[in-house]
């Protein structure tokens, strides 16, 4: 059954929470009939279930215990570290023109002298690139990244190779595993056959 709203409703529907946002800004604090505002504007529109629904979530505003009076900052330790945080981002975008041009041209620098070239792609994955005939060749492997620990690289099984790798690597599971493994190293990161 669909409940119908007259018009008066509909008006002390939006007229309600003016209201109240009107006390609250006269006020040094909240009017403590917040949750009669509620009780309120919940008999003018809601009928049944959906009423007593609303009255129980009116109801606990009552046993709220919570200090209204706004909260000031006056130190000037707040003040600083805001600073700092604008700088540093102000920083960023001033530089990201200049690191990021860099960052292609290892990445290309490292296809040329190398053939191949390893990343992280987003969080959870590394990127194997390799330079074949002009064109860069992609392939994703699974990772995990923990809190503590080293960063996990699944290595696929022979059969799931076959299954899941492009044509170009098929039969090359060993050399890629081991281009992988030299661009990352053993220090932080971690290979399992899975």
């Amino acid at each position: 059954m669909i409940e119908s709203i007259t018009s008066a409703a509909k008006a002390s529907l939006f007229t309600a929470p003016l209201r109240l946002v009107q006390q609250v800004i006269r006020a040094d604090r909240p009017p403590a009939c917040l949750s009669s505002i509620l009780r309120g504007a919940s008999a003018v529109v809601c009928h049944g279930r959906a009423a007593a629904q609303f009255e129980r979530w009116a109801s606990s505003f009552d046993s709220l215990a919570m200090d209204y009076y706004p909260t000031t900052i006056e130190s000037n330790q707040r003040r600083w570290s805001d600073a700092f945080a604008v700088m540093l981002l102000v920083i960023f975008i001033l530089l990201f023109p200049i690191t990021w041009p860099l960052s292609q041209l290892w990445r290309i620098y490292r296809l040329k002298s190398r053939g191949y070239y390893v990343t992280r792609e987003g969080r959870d994955a590394i990127e194997y690139q390799e330079l074949n005939d002009g064109t860069v060749r992609r392939l994703t492997i699974a990772s995990e990244m923990f809190v503590k620990g080293p960063h996990v690289v699944y290595v696929p099984t022979e059969a799931e190779w076959k299954e899941w790798m492009p044509s170009w690597a098929q039969g090359r599971r060993e050399e890629i595993v081991e281009n992988v493994k030299r661009a990352l190293g053993n220090k932080q990161y971690e290979y399992v056959v899975s």
